[in-house]
C-alpha cells in the first residue's frame, strides 16, 4: 500500500515537472501567446498538486478506517484489552499489531506483540496478545509454538471459545483427534452457538471414519450458520462414504450455493466413491439402535485428561515422596502419596485448578484407606490442595518401605487431553441409553439381543488413569443406589492397575482401581474438603 502511494505521488510530481518544463520552453522559444502558455502550465501544475493531496488524504482516511475495521473485525479479541487512560499507549500498539496482522505484515505484527507480552495484566490482555501470537505462528506452520500460545491464553481465560476451537484445529492437523474433539467440546461449553466448533467436530469425526457423527455435527453447524459451506462439504462427503447418494447430492447443492468450489468438491467425491461405506462401529446393531447410540455418544461425550506414564519430563507423578506436609490417618500413622498433580500441567479441563499442587494420599492398609461404610470420610485418605507455587523438588521423606503399597515407585505423569462418552460402568449409563431407545420407540437395553448389548458396552467401555471424564469400576459404581453420594458428580482422579507386558508399576489388589470424586460446585471453589474415595481391589469373577 505504501509503495503504491509513493508511485502515484511520483507520477503526479512528474506531470507537474513536465508542465513547468513545457511552459519554460515555450516562454524561452519566444511564443507570443504567453497568457495561454502560463494558463495551461498552471492548470497542469495545480492538477498535479491536487492529485498528490488527494492521494495523501485518501491514504490517511483509509489507514484510519483500516484500524477501525480491524477493531470491529477482532471485536471479541480486542474488547477490554489494555483499557484505561494509563494503558492508551499499549492499546495503540495492540491495535497497530492487529492492523498489521490483517494486512499480512506478520513480522512487524509479531514484533509489536512480543513487546506486549510482559505488559499483560488482565485476562483480556492475555487473550488479545496471545490470540494474535497463536494465529501468526499457526499461519507460519509453527504448530507447537501456536499450541503453547493458546495454552497460555486458556490458562488466563478458559472461557475463550475461539481459542479452544483453534487449538482443536492444531491437534487435528497433528492427528490427535481425541484431543481435538476435547477442545471443540470446551469451545461449545463456553459458546453453544459456535457453529465453527460444530463444523470442526464434523470434519474431525469424518477424518476418524465416524461418518454418522460427522453428519450430525455438520447439520448442527448448518442450523446455526446456514451458509457455512465447510459443514455442508463434510455432510456431503460423509454421506457419500455411507452410500447415501441422495443426501450427498442435497449437501452438494447447499455447498455450491454458498460458495464452495464445485470442481474441487466433485473431484473429492470421485476420489472416495470407490471406498467402502463405513458403519458406526456397531455392525451387529439394528439401524435404529445404532442411531440411538450415535445420539448417546454425541450427548455424553466430554473431555478428560488421560494420564500416561512417560520416562520423564513432567512434575506430576504417581507415587514417590510428597511435598509440604504428610497427613496422618486416624491412628496417627503417616499416609502415603498416591499421586501428585502439578496443576500448571492441567490444560483443557473447565473448573479444574491450573495453578498450585494437588496431592492424593492413601493409607497402607489392605483396603488402601477406603472406608466403604462412609467413603467420604477422610481418615484413611486425604486430598490436599496447595494453591501457591513452591519447589516441587523439595520432597519430604517417605514412610518406611512397604511391599504392600500398590504403587511400586515414582512414575512421571503426562496429562493428555482426550475425549470419550459415558462409560458402561457409570451408574447413569443404562438409564441414559434407555431414554434414547424409548425416544425412538425401541425396547430397553436389557431386552435387546445379547450380542447387541455386548457390542454397545464394548464400544463405550474405557479404562486407565485419568482426571475428569467418566469412571471405570471393577465391580460397581457406589453412587448407584446411594442418592447422598450422587452429588459427587465429577471424577477428580482415577488410578488404575498398571500392568503392561509384565511391568507391574501399579498393582491395586487383583486388577483393582482407585477413584476420587468431588461435587462440581466444590471443585469450582477449589474446596477439597469433601471427596468420595472408592477403591476396589479385585475384579468380578
Amino acid at each position: 500500500m505504501i509503495m503504491r502511494k509513493k508511485i502515484v505521488i511520483a507520477l503526479f510530481a512528474l506531470i507537474g515537472l513536465f508542465a513547468i518544463g513545457m511552459t519554460a520552453h515555450e516562454v524561452l522559444s519566444g511564443k507570443e501567446d504567453l497568457q495561454n502558455t502560463f494558463f495551461r502550465g498552471a492548470l497542469l501544475v495545480a492538477s498535479s498538486i491536487i492529485g498528490i493531496l488527494k492521494v495523501c488524504t485518501v491514504q490517511s482516511s483509509n489507514a484510519l478506517q483500516s484500524i477501525a475495521s480491524v477493531e470491529q473485525q477482532f471485536k471479541k479479541e480486542l474488547k477490554n484489552a489494555f483499557v484505561g487512560a494509563e494503558n492508551a499507549a499499549l492499546r495503540s500498539r495492540l491495535l497497530k499489531a492487529a492492523q498489521l496482522y490483517a494486512g499480512n505484515r506478520n513480522r512487524k505484527a509479531q514484533k509489536l506483540l512480543l513487546g506486549l507480552k510482559d505488559a499483560c495484566q488482565t485476562s483480556s490482555d492475555h487473550r488479545a496478545v496471545y490470540m494474535f501470537l497463536a494465529l501468526l505462528c499457526a499461519e507460519a506452520g509453527l504448530n507447537s509454538a501456536a499450541t503453547e500460545h493458546y495454552n497460555h491464553l486458556l490458562r488466563h481465560d478458559p472461557s475463550c471459545s475461539t481459542a479452544w476451537s483453534n487449538l482443536g484445529l492444531l491437534h487435528r492437523k497433528d492427528g490427535r483427534y481425541q484431543e481435538a474433539l476435547a477442545c471443540y467440546s470446551n469451545a461449545l461449553e463456553q459458546d453453544p452457538q459456535n457453529a465453527y466448533a460444530y463444523n470442526n467436530m464434523a470434519t474431525t469425526y469424518f477424518a476418524m471414519g465416524e461418518y454418522e457423527l460427522a453428519i450430525e455435527h455438520a447439520k448442527t453447524a448448518l442450523s446455526l450458520k446456514g451458509d457455512l459451506f465447510q459443514a455442508s462439504n463434510a455432510a456431503c462427503l460423509a454421506s457419500m462414504m455411507m452410500g447415501l447418494e441422495e443426501d450427498c447430492e442435497h449437501y452438494y447443492q447447499i455447498s455450491i450455493t454458498n460458495g464452495a468450489d464445485p470442481h474441487s468438491l466433485q473431484q473429492t467425491i470421485r476420489n472416495i466413491q470407490s471406498r467402502p461405506a463405513y458403519a458406526f462401529a456397531l455392525p451387529e446393531c439394528p439401524a435404529e439402535v445404532r442411531a440411538a447410540m450415535i445420539d448417546f455418544v454425541r450427548l455424553t461425550t466430554k473431555p478428560f485428561l488421560r494420564a500416561c506414564l512417560p520416562a520423564s519430563g513432567t512434575n506430576s507423578r504417581f507415587g514417590g515422596n510428597p511435598v509440604k506436609e504428610i497427613p496422618l490417618d486416624e491412628n496417627g500413622h503417616p499416609l502415603r502419596l498416591a499421586a501428585l498433580i502439578d496443576c500448571s500441567e492441567v490444560v483443557g479441563m473447565p473448573d479444574f485448578p491450573t495453578e498450585g499442587v494437588l496431592q492424593f494420599f492413601v493409607a497402607d492398609t489392605p483396603t488402601y484407606g477406603a472406608c466403604f461404610d462412609d467413603p467420604t470420610k477422610q481418615t484413611g485418605f486425604r486430598v490436599i490442595y496447595t494453591p501457591e507455587r513452591f519447589d516441587l523438588t523439595a520432597e519430604l521423606p517417605q514412610p518406611p518401605a512397604s511391599e504392600h503399597f500398590p504403587i511400586h515407585g515414582s512414575y512421571p505423569l503426562l496429562l493428555a487431553l482426550s475425549m470419550a462418552p459415558m462409560t458402561d460402568e457409570d451408574y447413569r449409563f443404562e438409564e441414559t441409553v434407555n431414554q434414547l431407545l424409548s425416544a425412538r420407540g425401541l425396547s430397553q437395553l436389557r431386552e435387546l439381543d445379547g450380542a447387541v448389548i455386548s457390542q454397545i458396552c464394548d464400544h463405550v467401555h474405557s479404562e486407565g488413569h485419568r482426571m475428569g471424564g467418566y469412571p471405570h469400576f471393577t465391580q460397581h459404581d457406589p453412587r448407584q443406589d446411594n442418592a447422598a453420594l450422587q452429588r459427587f458428580d465429577t471424577l477428580l482422579l482415577q488410578i488404575d492397575t498398571h500392568n503392561i507386558d509384565g511391568d507391574n508399576k501399579i498393582e491395586i489388589g487383583n486388577g483393582g482401581v482407585m477413584n476420587f470424586f468431588i461435587p462440581r460446585e466444590n471443585l469450582r471453589r477449589l474446596d477439597f474438603s469433601e471427596v468420595l474415595y472408592w477403591c476396589e481391589t479385585s475384579k468380578i469373577d
